[in-house]
């Protein structure tokens, strides 16, 4: 006797939900696996930043000065390092120096805006401590303000040139 029309509708349905959930559950586990691998892998062309905004005043009023942004971070490659700073209206114009350098291990990255000692300027420092050895490399420049007062976006970037 042939199995009637209403059993195979019904072990159709019953199969049905089974396969769509193994289906789904595959998918959802290669998406899962994509992403993992993706966050773990590292790029060549890395890129991070230590960054703000703040009002500068030309010549720098007492109080001025700025501790600025301060993180840890794990370093391994070569970077190039630069510290800029720019006035809100000529992003495109910033005071900036840069150098390269080969870094490895854990390190306090600090930028830290001072009143220079003449008092009509400010000095960015930007530096890099290992904290393990305690060794400790900087870039100094002299923000003078040749914009005026105003926003000023400033701090320093890292851009892994090679792993």
């Amino acid at each position: 006797m042939a199995p009637s029309r209403t059993s195979i509708q019904t072990r159709r349905m019953h199969r049905r939900p089974g396969r769509r959930a193994r289906v789904a559950s595959s998918c959802a586990t290669v998406v899962i696996s994509a992403i993992a691998l993706a966050s773990s892998a590292p790029s060549a062309a890395a890129s991070t930043w230590n960054h703000q905004w703040d009002y500068l005043h030309f010549p720098p009023r007492v109080g001025d000065g700025s501790p600025g942004p301060s993180r840890t971070i794990t370093l391994n490659g070569t970077y190039r390092w630069r510290s800029f700073s720019a006035h809100w209206a000529h992003q495109d114009q910033p005071t900036a120096r840069s150098r390269t350098l080969r870094l490895v291990g854990r390190y306090s990255w600090r930028d830290t805006l001072y009143i220079s000692p003449p008092k009509r300027s400010y000095l960015h420092v930007s530096e890099l401590v290992n904290t393990r050895t305690g060794g400790r490399v900087t870039i100094e420049y002299t923000e003078t303000g040749g914009y005026g007062d105003g926003q000023y976006h400033w701090g320093s970037t890292l851009d892994n040139v090679r792993g």
